[in-house]
């Protein structure tokens, strides 16, 4: 209850005690701090450590509070000094009680004192951030600043006063690495304010920051400690970013500054390592902190040697080009083993500087983005990392946009000439000469290949645009890069290790091929080169699959070559149509010998298909189309020699049939049997055949149906159409020659058609003498026919069983 007491007491107290202090009375401010030591005395009594911990940090906040108050009432002017002071009055006094008083009370008043200077020091930093940022804006726009107005009256103290007071009161309270956190930040917030708004002079600010940054620097190398060593040098390296901002605001002020700044990056980058600031040692991290500087000159010496030509008069023409030239330089100077890692990645960064977006005047960007291409690969010579290899592929690819027009022009542009086929007035493409420089740099990445073949290869697109640049007549370019195509294609196939240089192969074929239209004599020698390369392809690739492809690309320039032949020597298109078909049969030949080399199946579909477009040569003329049917069935029929003898004999025979209906057609024939015979024979012979390599192949599936194709039409005409003496005779003679083979050969299915027909034929041939005679003698002649059957019934039915079972055992 009493301590219920107590605390409500103290908190009244409080109360007036605070409403009195905002008079600002010393008697206020000495009941303020009687409440404090009220508290503190309870505490004192309660022995509680959390209690005594708390009090102690009221006692000196309220002293600081009692002290203030009344000061500021004496003067307004330089109460941030005062109240800078105070804290650090009130900080010393902690750090002596710390000393004297341990315990619970100490790190009370440690907190209070802490947070006594919180309040100052976020003022005082807040304020130097500022001034330092009135200093970035007056050297705004660079290079073309007005001179900044300089300090008339006198020197603005307090901040950088207030700022020692505080960043000395925080180093003492502090401990350990929060001690040198403080001092690092107090500095660089020193060098900030020290320059003051308005500056006291153009160089205060770039100054002050470089030599702090240097002090900050030879610190981080002589106090051995990881952790300080990277605070000092990120303080240090904001100081040198903040004078690099400010000193931009003339060219000769921007390139002392970058001067200044790359004179400590050298000596840090020396010094470090060795160790030299404090021999004998030992600072971790030195290495790490020798490589950024060693990094952090590469990254500005470009920009120096472009500040430095504007210092002197240069125009930005002269600053761009110097800039480039150095960026290329910089590789030579970091190729020691020492920092080659940081030389690298800041080499990949400074590579980047030539692909700004805005050059002056009529600098060709193109030229300067391959250049970033050669840079980056020059750095990437150093680095043991993957992705240096790639870099280049950034600034390469953005070479080629710039490039666009011009190897468009070359490589795509030709395609059009495929709908102006044979029409002449060819015109060698116009390409800059700086676009056909920058894409011959680009060869340069392709050297870390190492391989002689790739770049020799690669080298045809820059010597196409060459050539254009040289204005060659036509069709120089065409001619170089069909050849050029058809090399990468041959190479890579034979060698099978280079898929890619196979396709650039194949691409580069399609603009030659087109690039060749424009005349008869150019088509017909591209066509043939195009036929060459596929058969070299073909006959020595190493991947199966490959052959197929050459197989089938050939086939296709062959028949295209047979074309543009017959079209050039305004040919008919069925002798067109015959050359075609020559060409489908040189890949047929191939198809079944050793050239084909496993690809057989795929030339043979080749061949196929140009005997196809042989065919659709014909069209409208039926002999012709005759003939090509005709001369391919005769090829199909040759290879059921080889192999698939009866489906291959089939297809023939189906072939020749249909060559034989196209020329009776187109011959205007009207026989039944000149259609149906032939088709029939055919077909039978195919069925001997597929009979002799089956023991199992019944006569009906073998010539059954050739049989019926043969008799049955012709039976149907004698039985329909009157007067048709010549064809019955023919057809009773070719019936009963089936019918005595089926009964010689065992083989049912002739003899049990060929009987019918005859049967049919003669029951015709009855009903014909019928009508010829008077109707008692065929009456007569039939009934002694009854007679007779009657007499001798048993033995006609015994006749009758045995041609059955003879029947019955026909195959």
């Amino acid at each position: 209850l009493a301590w219920g007491f107590h605390g409500l007491a103290l908190l009244v107290a409080v109360g007036l005690a605070v409403t009195e202090w905002s008079t600002g009375s010393i008697r206020a401010s000495l009941v303020l701090v009687a409440v404090a030591l009220v508290f503190a005395a309870g505490a004192w009594i309660s022995g509680q450590r959390v209690h005594q911990g708390i009090a102690g940090a009221v006692v000196v906040l309220a002293v600081v509070a009692a002290v203030l108050r009344p000061l500021d009432q004496l003067s307004n002017e330089r109460y941030f000094v005062i109240h800078s002071a105070v804290a650090a009055v009130a900080v010393l006094l902690t750090w002596y009680a710390v000393r004297v008083i341990p315990g619970p009370w100490s790190i009370g008043a440690r907190w209070g004192a802490t947070i006594s200077l919180l309040l100052p020091g976020a003022v005082a930093f807040i304020w130097a951030a500022a001034l330092g940022v009135q200093n970035i804006g007056a050297a705004i726009p660079w290079w073309h600043a007005a001179e900044p107005k300089l300090l008339d009256g006198a020197y603005q103290w307090e901040l950088p006063v207030s700022l020692v007071l505080l960043v000395g009161a925080g180093a003492l309270l502090a401990p350990g690495v929060a001690r040198k956190l403080a001092v690092v930040a107090g500095l660089v917030a020193l060098a900030l304010a020290a320059p003051g708004w308005p500056p006291v002079a153009a160089w205060a600010a770039p100054t002050i920051d470089l030599v702090i940054a240097a002090g900050l620097l030879v610190w981080a190398l002589t106090v051995p400690g990881r952790f300080g060593l990277a605070a000092k040098s990120v303080g240090a390296l904001l100081l040198i970013g903040h004078a690099l901002m400010v000193g931009q605001g003339s060219p000769m002020r921007a390139m002392l500054v970058m001067t200044a700044v790359v004179v400590i990056g050298l000596v840090v980058s020396t010094a470090a390592p060795r160790s030299l600031f404090r021999p004998g040692v030992t600072i971790e991290g030195r290495y790490s902190l020798g490589g950024i500087a060693a990094g952090f000159v590469d990254l500005l010496l470009p920009w120096l040697a472009f500040t430095a030509v504007a210092a002197f008069g240069g125009d930005q023409v002269a600053s761009w080009r110097v800039l480039l030239l150095v960026v290329l330089a910089v590789p030579l100077l970091g190729t020691a083993k020492l920092f080659r890692g940081y030389h690298v990645v800041a080499g990949m960064l400074i590579a980047l500087y030539p692909l700004w977006p805005d050059l002056p005047g009529n600098e060709s960007q193109a030229v300067y983005a391959a250049a970033s291409a050669v840079a980056m690969t020059i750095f990437g010579f150093g680095g043991k990392w993957a992705w240096v290899r790639w870099a280049p592929l950034l600034p390469a690819f953005v070479t080629l946009l710039w490039t666009g027009a011009s190897w468009y022009s070359v490589l795509l542009e030709p395609i059009g000439n495929v709908e102006r086929i044979w029409a002449g007035n060819s015109q060698t493409p116009h390409v800059p000469m700086l676009h056909a420089i920058a894409v011959t740099l680009l060869l340069v990445p392709l050297a870390t290949l190492r391989s002689v073949r790739v770049i020799a290869f690669a080298a045809v697109i820059p010597a196409l645009m060459w050539l254009a640049v040289f204005e060659v007549p036509w069709p120089v370019i065409p001619a170089v890069t069909l050849l050029g195509g058809l090399a990468m294609v041959v190479v890579a196939t034979l060698r099978g290790k280079d898929p890619v240089l196979g396709v650039v192969g194949a691409l580069l074929i399609l603009p030659g091929l087109a690039g060749a239209l424009p005349e008869k004599w150019s088509t017909i020698t591209a066509f043939a080169l195009i036929s060459v390369a596929a058969v070299v392809v073909a006959t020595s690739a190493k991947a199966k699959e490959i052959r197929i492809l050459a197989w089938l690309a050939g086939a296709a320039a062959k028949v295209l070559l047979a074309v543009s032949i017959g079209q050039a020597a305004s040919l008919n298109p069925d002798v067109t149509a015959y050359l075609v078909l020559v060409a489908a049969a040189l890949l047929l030949v191939i198809a079944y010998t050793p050239l084909s080399r496993g690809a057989g199946p795929a030339a043979e579909a080749a061949a196929h298909s140009s005997a196809a477009v042989a065919l659709a040569l014909c069209n409208g003329s039926p002999r012709a189309a005759a003939g090509v049917l005709a001369i391919w069935g005769v090829a199909i029929g040759l290879t059921a020699l080889r192999r698939q003898t009866v489906p291959r004999a089939s297809i023939a025979a189906a072939l020749i049939w249909f060559a034989w209906i196209l020329l009776l057609q187109a011959e205007k024939v009207e026989t039944l049997e000149a259609y149906t015979l032939p088709v029939a024979v055919l077909a039978i012979v195919v069925g001997v055949m597929a009979a002799r390599k089956r023991a199992d192949l019944s006569s009906w599936l073998g010539y059954g149906p050739a049989l019926g194709a043969a008799l049955l039409p012709s039976l149907a005409a004698v039985l329909i159409q009157p007067d048709q003496t010549l064809r019955r005779l023919l057809l009773g003679a070719g019936a009963l020659a089936v019918t005595i083979a089926g009964a010689v050969w065992r083989r049912q299915a002739p003899f049990l058609l060929g009987g019918a027909t005859l049967l049919l034929l003669a029951v015709h041939e009855l009903v014909l003498v019928w009508q010829m005679v008077p109707a008692w003698i065929p009456l007569a002649i039939g009934g002694l026919l009854l007679v007779g059957l009657a007499i001798t019934y048993e033995g006609r039915l015994r006749d009758l069983g045995r041609l059955r079972d003879a029947v019955s055992r026909m195959t």
